[in-house]
């Protein structure tokens, strides 16, 4: 699945690497880019076979952390996707500073990381 949108030329403002998890799928080496207008979440190989999402930060109804031992990330909730999507990074704490700078809504109280979470 895919999700592009028509937006402004902006620079870049944050980037980060991690892995992206979809109702579908898991792409193992994906990575998450903040911009004036809100953020991409995308594969970095093999493009061709989807998975790029483009959400303005108004279209972010939820943000949540997740987590499981060593593995952490934000689970981004949207009207605009029939599900959530969920990017595991490291800088996962980084990444919600980032949100709640650009107000979007968020649950810091941490939803553990499992299988059947993914799709939730």
């Amino acid at each position: 699945m895919e999700r592009r949108i028509d937006v402004p030329e902006s620079p870049r403002r944050a980037i980060y690497v991690g892995t992206l998890f979809t109702i579908m799928q898991r792409s193992p080496e994906a990575r998450l880019e903040f911009f004036d207008w809100g953020i991409r979440l995308q594969r970095m190989f093999f493009k061709l076979l989807g998975d790029c999402y483009e959400i303005r930060y108004s279209e972010l109804t939820k943000a949540r952390q997740v987590g499981k031992m060593i593995r952490r990330g934000v689970r981004f909730h949207t009207d605009v996707l029939p599900y959530p999507l969920t990017f595991v990074s490291v800088e996962y704490l980084e990444i919600v500073e980032q949100l709640e700078r650009r107000g979007v809504p968020l649950n810091r109280n941490p939803e553990r990381l499992i299988a059947q979470s993914w799709r939730l």
